[in-house]
This record gives structure tokens, sequence and C-alpha cells, in this order.
């Protein structure tokens, strides 16, 4: 990393963007031409550091940044990341403002801060660009598919308000046996087709997380999201070691 820091203990972290680099590009081979690739960097890129993760895996090919917190969205931009950011996350609706003024993607689910985005647009006379969130099995956050078509109601009278993705998260993908995620996946075209049927056709259709790249190459679709396998670590010890991953943090001491 560029940071200097003046310590004196003889344990140091030391973080390796090459290995950043390396992965997204291994994992980005696994996907088909014309896939997107997301960069995960909550939680200060899982304790990496998000602003020179984020440059590497920019560099290496990523187009997307994924994080959890409005506050991490906002952070990249503030240190000049001009590319697409998601928040994956919940988010309040008095934060509508302010990620629309940054041009940061929300997760949509809930409906007042769908209306707050609508009205924050209007206000700024840009879009609010959201990807909406389908929970098909996750049980975390997102519109149960038995909730979409009244969610997707909502929204026809919003008009600031552009479903530009839409997407969904695997629960058990990390495990041997793939049969629910498969179930969440079939669940998740389903809604696709409600959402076609209704005149709402995002651009970006995105499911894979790092387990998905790795063991479901059905689920790459658009976009993936890589969060920890960008830092050379499977999701779990099921997960067949398909590719050749490269952990980015090491241990030094003296002893």
């Amino acid at each position: 990393m560029d940071r200097k820091f003046i310590h004196f203990r003889p344990t140091e972290a030391r973080i390796d963007l090459g290995a950043v680099v390396h992965n997204v590009r291994v994992l980005g081979a696994l996907t088909p031409a014309g896939t997107a690739f997301m960069a995960v960097v909550k939680a200060d890129a899982y304790g990496h550091g998000a602003v020179p993760v984020a440059r590497a895996a920019r560099d290496a090919g990523a187009s997307w940044f994924g994080v959890a917190l409005l506050e991490e969205a906002l952070e990249l931009r503030g240190a000049g990341l001009s590319e697409p950011v998601l928040v994956l996350g919940a988010v309040p609706a008095s934060a509508a403002p302010a990620a629309v003024g940054a041009d940061v993607r929300l997760a949509l689910f809930d409906p007042d801060l769908a209306r707050a985005l609508d009205a924050a647009a209007r206000e700024r006379g840009r879009p609010a660009r959201v990807h909406l969130k389908i929970d098909t099995g996750m049980g975390r956050v997102g519109v149960r598919p038995e909730d979409l078509a009244a969610f997707l109601d909502l929204l026809g009278t919003l008009p600031g308000v552009e479903v530009e993705g839409v997407f969904t998260h695997f629960a058990t993908a990390d495990e041997t046996d793939l049969s629910f995620a498969r179930d969440q996946l079939e669940r998740f075209h389903r809604c696709l087709e409600l959402l076609s049927h209704r005149g709402v056709r995002p651009r970006i259709r995105h499911a894979a997380n790092t387990a998905g790249i790795l063991a479901l190459p059905e689920s790459h679709l658009d976009l993936v999201r890589a969060g920890i396998g960008l830092y050379g670590i499977y999701p779990s010890a099921e997960v067949v070691r398909s590719a050749d991953l490269r952990p980015v943090l090491r241990w030094t001491t003296r002893i």
C-alpha cells in the first residue's frame, strides 16, 4: 500500500495489490464475454483498504463496485473513483438526496426509499438509478416474489426512479449441495418474467457472488459480484478449488 506507518511492533499485515489484480482477472476469465465484474469493497474492502483495492480492481478490469453502506460509496467518490457503485444494503429514506447527488445506485426494496428517491430525482433533475433487490430465499433484505407485483405498481407511479438493474443473493451457493441455490435462480427467472410482462426490463441482471462465479455458471447473467474471492479466499471448504486465487493479506512478524 502507498501509506507509510510509523510503528514499533514487529508484526505487520501486508496487502498485495498485485494479488487483487490477479484475482479479478482469474475470476473474470470464468465468466462469459460481456459479463461485467463488480468488485465488492464493503467494510473497508474486508479490512484491506477500500480505495487502493478498488483502484487495483478497476485497473484489472472491474467496472463496478459494491459496498454495504452509502458512506462507503461516498468514500469512493471522494477518492475520485467515478465508476458505478451499488449500495447492496439497506439505506434510510433520508439518504436519498445524497445518493442521487453522488450518482450512487441503491438496492431498492423499501417503498419509503422509493418515494424519497423519486422526490430527490425530481428536485435534482436527474434519475435515481436503482437495482431492484428480490429476496428469493436468503431472507435478509429484498422484495419477496409474492410482493413483487404490488411493488412494481408503486414504481409505476414514480417516474424519477430508473430501474437499471435487478438482483438476488444466494444463501447456499458455497455448499456442496447446490439444489437450493438453483431453486433461488429459478425463482429469480420467474420474477424477471413478471418484470418483462409489466414492461420493466432492467439492463443489468445479477445473482452470482464468488461461490456463484465458481460453481454456478448459469448464474453469471449480465454482472457478477466478487466479494471474498477478490481477496484470495474461497467462500467455504465445500467450494471446489477451481481457480488460482491468491491471498491478498499476509501477516509477518519477527520472532
